[in-house]
């Protein structure tokens, strides 16, 4: 993180600069023009007189809380494709979430198990869903779309609706994919917020196989992710970031991070590690404290953290609240563990019901070294990644069902912490990589900020259960120079791959 400019953050930056003079999240609206995209004889998504309407079963899809504030992340996607819809017809679709509002064409779009008639069509036989599983397993952020006739809906105890084009989803996330496919294929771009990317307009639109991209037989089916994780790390955002979103939105609370959520989704990621210069993402919700954090599981965004911010925690947090904690604001665990413990139990309590990774390992303070040999630092490790474990493991006992559970466990082996992993080359001192308390954790490789991957794994470490992820710089500004990256090849990374 000694980098000056980050790639996702140098391209808003530019934006902010060179942009078409409205400033980035002003989309601005024309009128539909008397054009038509698509075929006549399709489904009719919108015109002049009429649009499609959208049903979600908001009562059985996921609800995100904290308790008191309730959010169902794909109806809020499904109101956001209504307005895409609006800003290429200038007429919106209506979202409904009773069955008793769905009339005339409709979209229905929802996940197996979680929506009554899509799962009333499956059982009927009106939808083959065999292509969303795997091994008897639903896949991973996969969906499909199909056409169902008004017949086969009233089949099923659902009439009055003249043809439904139904999207169903192997998770929310799948289903969110489906409804942004949609987006794109009439002009939206996943850009349209962040880089005021206006959408051509139409005076009528027209869906169809032809236009859908219809890959099987009378649906389209999506391709299981190759990288189960996908996202970026918003790295050094300040001040061009930072600037932007006080300026906008007071700060880097939920009204800001809602724009950056649906980025992802629009892009078919899935993965984020916050802005963390000054920042606390977990504490900093406009309209109550844990926004960002539940907003984010709201919309299917897995968030984690960066290589020296363990257990969900900012590196900011320790020397705000660590009086909480003990008398010392020692960032030592050979000196402070009890207090650092206890920090990091926080942590997990706080994050542990929403979708997260965990980092773990331990850092210096502000992207330092924590100093010693390396054998002590390998010592320290096993011990620190030790505790972290218990701390998991005893959350998960009195949560069993917490998102805490899935959480994948991840290890960023950044700077100087890559000889930890790897142990001296003389091969004297025995690296992390060798350690059985690594087997489950996944491995996050890092480059050198300049580009340079020391290693992909070796063939025989490719299938290891945990498997491995990439954090890479794409764009790198450092005291002793810069790079922009022309082009890589990456074998055997196939978990998380974290773009900075």
């Amino acid at each position: 993180m000694k980098k000056k400019v980050t790639a996702i953050l140098l391209m808003i930056s530019m934006l902010l600069i060179m942009g078409n003079g409205y400033g980035i999240g002003f989309v601005k609206k024309a009128e539909a023009a008397e054009t038509t995209l698509g075929n006549e004889n399709g489904f009719l998504l919108a015109d002049k007189d009429k649009t499609a309407t959208v049903y979600v079963d908001a009562g059985s899809e996921e609800v995100s809380t904290d308790g008191e504030h309730n959010y169902c992340g794909l109806k809020m996607i499904a109101d956001t494709f209504a307005d895409d819809v609006a800003s290429v017809t200038g007429k919106g679709s209506k979202v409904v979430t009773d069955t008793k509002d769905m009339s005339g064409n409709i979209i229905i779009a929802g996940t197996i198990g979680h929506n009554k008639v899509i799962d009333a069509l499956i059982e009927k036989g009106a939808i083959d869903s065999s292509g969303l599983y795997k091994d008897g397993e639903l896949k991973w952020d996969c969906y499909q779309m199909q056409f169902v006739s008004g017949e086969a809906l009233a089949g099923v105890g659902y009439s009055g609706v003249d043809k439904a084009l139904v999207i169903t989803g192997s998770n929310k996330r799948g289903a969110m994919y489906g409804l942004f496919h949609i987006s794109e294929r009439i002009g939206v771009s996943a850009w349209v917020y962040m880089a005021d990317a206006v959408p051509h307009t139409y005076g009528a639109v027209y869906l169809d196989e032809t236009l859908l991209e219809f890959n099987k037989p009378d649906m389209y089916l999506a391709k299981e992710p190759s990288v189960k994780y996908r996202g970026f790390f918003i790295n050094d955002e300040s001040p061009s970031f930072t600037g932007w979103a006080y300026s906008k939105f007071s700060g880097l609370n939920e009204k800001c991070y809602k724009n950056v959520f649906e980025l992802l989704i629009r892009m078919k990621a899935n993965y984020l590690w916050p802005a963390m210069w000054g920042n606390s993402f977990s504490d900093e919700g406009k309209e109550f404290k844990l926004a960002n954090v539940v907003l984010a599981d709201a919309y299917g965004v897995c968030m984690g953290t960066s290589h020296h911010e363990a257990c969900c925690r900012a590196g900011i947090e320790w020397q705000k609240i660590y009086k909480k904690y003990g008398t010392s604001n020692e960032w030592n665990y050979d000196n402070n563990s009890e207090a650092i413990y206890k920090f990091w139990e926080d942590g997990i309590k706080r994050n542990g019901d929403y979708e997260s990774t965990i980092t773990l390992g331990m850092r210096g303070e502000a992207d330092s070294a924590l100093g010693g040999s390396v054998q002590q630092n390998v010592d320290r490790l096993k011990k620190i990644i030790t505790d972290q474990r218990k701390i998991m493991d005893d959350y998960m006992a009195e949560n069993p069902d917490s998102k805490a559970k899935d959480a994948p466990k991840v290890y960023i082996p950044y700077s100087e912490n890559e000889e930890f992993f790897y142990g001296t080359d003389d091969g004297k001192i025995k690296g992390l990589n060798v350690w059985e308390g690594m087997d489950d954790v996944t491995v996050i490789l890092t480059d050198d900020n300049y580009g340079n991957l020391r290693s992909i794994p070796e063939e025989k470490m490719r299938n290891r259960k945990a498997g491995w992820g990439l954090y890479y710089h794409l764009d790198g500004h450092v005291g002793t120079g810069a790079y922009e990256i022309s082009g890589s090849l990456m074998s055997g990374i196939s978990s998380r791959w974290k773009w900075s």
